[in-house]
């Protein structure tokens, strides 16, 4: 039960603590590595660039800058979470549990959500417009080549679809996939702001446009079913 404790200062000014037993203070400051079974911070703990927070209980906030170094998180001794010094999120796991999970409870129709915001400012939480084609966010997926490292396979991306104004943010969705013996996306399907859908064009016309370049454009409509027809529709109101 023996506490290293500064109930009305801060500790500050450390080298290294090394420590069995419970580190309690408003704030901690250290040059060095902080090593506890539990370490209780009321205000934050701020650490210089090679510094290492170790316990196997923590309560309270980490903050400030770290400079041109990367921020770890571990779970049992194993990494889970890094920010490096590039701004770069990486969630880490070799047991299938490598994966985002996003919960809501709330007694309504509202679910969890993903945001992608683009701005044209350098600065941090200055708005400035947008500009056609700009792309407001991307979600690509890359496998391991066992050579080279990892390759893109495919890709989802969010673009601006016209001029946007005050309260006017056109948008389209375009679908990309990578050929195989290739190493570049390549589009495949679009959806405009107007509702337009595009496969194998980047200017669909009409609601659904199909296009296979100087190739056969071919439509496969079939029913898999035993004794089933494979049939399309069309209906005109009266």
């Amino acid at each position: 039960n023996d506490k290293i404790t500064a109930s009305d200062g801060t500790i500050d000014l450390l080298s290294g603590v090394n420590y069995i037993g419970i580190i309690t203070a408003p704030a901690i400051s250290a040059t060095g590595n902080l090593t506890a079974a539990s370490i209780n911070v009321d205000n934050n703990i701020q650490l210089g660039t090679a510094g290492i927070v170790t316990a196997t209980t923590f309560v309270g906030n980490v903050t400030g800058n770290i400079n041109n170094s990367t921020l770890l998180l571990q779970t049992g001794g194993t990494e889970r979470l890094r920010i490096d010094s590039n701004g770069t999120l990486r969630v880490q796991g070799g047991d299938g549990n490598a994966y985002l999970q996003l919960e809501r409870y709330q007694n309504n129709d509202k679910g969890g959500r993903v945001r992608f915001v683009k701005s044209r400012s350098d600065t941090v939480g200055l708005n400035t417009i947008v500009q056609d084609g700009d792309t407001l966010g991307v979600i690509d997926f890359y496998g391991s080549d066992s050579n080279l490292g990892t390759r893109g396979a495919a890709s989802i991306s969010a673009e601006v679809d016209g001029t946007p104004g005050s309260a006017d943010m056109p948008g389209r969705l375009i679908f990309k996939t990578v050929p195989d013996n290739s190493t570049v996306f390549t589009e495949r399907l679009r959806i405009t702001s107007d509702g337009k859908m595009g496969v194998g064009t980047t200017n669909p016309s009409t609601i659904l446009h199909l296009s296979d370049g100087s190739n056969d454009c071919d439509l496969t409509v079939q029913a898999t079913a035993s004794g089933k027809d494979a049939r399309i529709n069309l209906y005109a109101n009266s």
